[in-house]
C-alpha cells in the first residue's frame, strides 16, 4: 500500500453539495472547555451523558453530539433537535427517518471528531492517533490474518503499518455494522496492492470487489480510513 497523504482541509463557508458516489468528510475539533447547549440532545443522549462521571469526557460527549446534530441538520434542512437517531445491535447510529438516504459514521481521537457522510450506502470511518504500543506485536497477532502477519513481519516501519491496517479493518467493520462481533483476523486485505483491497471476509452482505477504502492522514500525528461498499467515489475534506 502506498503512503497515506496528509489532508489539506477546506474551510466550508456554505454547505457543499453532496452528490451520488460522493463522500464528505468533516474534521471537527472538540475543546474540553467548550460549552454547548445540550437542549438539542435526545433524552437518551442526556441520560448517557449523565453516566459519564469524568467531567471532561461528559463535556466531550455533549460537544460531539451537538456538533453531529448541527452538521446533520444542515444536510437534512431540519432543526438539530428534530433529528431522530436509531442504533443497531452493535451501537452504530443512523437516521431513523431517512427519506434523503443520508448515511454517516463518526470516529474520535482525543478531541478530534471525524464525520463521514454519503448518499445511498452504508459508510464507516476510523481515526487512530499514532502512539507507542508496547504490546503491538501481541495485538497484531489478534487482528491480522495469517497472510497479513507474514507481510507485517517483513516491514521495517511496523508501527505505521500497524495503524494503517487497524484503521482499514475498523472502518470496514463500522461500515458493515457488525462491530467486533466479527474478529478482525477473519478479514484479510491484500497488503501488496497499491490501493487497499479486501480479499476475505465472513460477511456476505456486499460483493468484495465493490468496496472502496481511502486511507488518509487527518493530521501529521494520526491515520484514518473511510470505507464504503461502492466504487468509484469522490472524497472531499472539509473543516469547521
Amino acid at each position: 500500500m502506498s503512503a497515506s497523504p496528509t489532508i489539506s482541509w477546506v474551510v466550508a463557508t456554505t454547505l457543499p453539495q453532496l452528490t451520488h458516489q460522493a463522500v464528505h468528510i468533516w474534521s471537527i475539533p472538540l475543546a474540553f472547555d467548550s460549552q454547548f447547549d445540550a437542549s438539542c440532545l435526545s433524552s437518551d443522549e442526556k441520560k448517557r451523558a449523565d453516566t459519564l462521571i469524568i467531567p471532561q469526557k461528559r463535556q466531550l460527549f455533549i460537544a460531539g453530539r451537538c456538533c453531529l446534530r448541527n452538521l446533520l441538520s444542515t444536510y437534512l434542512d431540519i432543526a438539530p433537535k428534530a433529528i431522530q437517531l436509531t442504533y443497531d445491535l452493535h451501537g452504530k447510529p443512523s437516521l431513523q427517518s431517512n427519506q434523503k438516504r443520508l448515511y454517516f459514521n463518526v470516529s474520535h481521537s482525543n478531541n478530534l471528531m471525524l464525520v463521514a457522510l454519503t448518499l445511498n450506502h452504508s459508510i464507516g470511518i476510523d481515526i487512530e492517533l499514532k502512539r507507542p504500543l508496547d504490546d503491538m506485536n501481541l495485538i497484531a497477532r489478534d487482528i491480522l490474518s495469517d497472510n497479513e502477519r507474514r507481510v507485517f513481519q517483513t516491514k521495517t516501519n511496523k508501527h505505521d503499518w500497524f495503524f494503517r491496517i487497524w484503521t482499514l479493518k475498523e472502518s470496514y467493520l463500522k461500515a458493515i455494522g457488525t462491530g467486533l462481533s466479527i474478529s478482525p483476523d477473519q478479514i484479510e486485505f491484500n497488503l501488496h496492492a497499491e490501493i487497499p483491497e479486501i480479499i476475505k471476509t465472513p460477511d456476505k452482505q456486499y460483493t468484495l470487489s465493490n468496496w472502496t477504502f481511502v486511507p488518509f492522514r487527518p493530521t501529521s500525528e494520526s491515520l484514518a480510513t473511510v470505507a464504503i461498499p461502492t466504487s468509484p467515489i469522490t472524497v472531499s475534506y472539509f473543516k469547521t
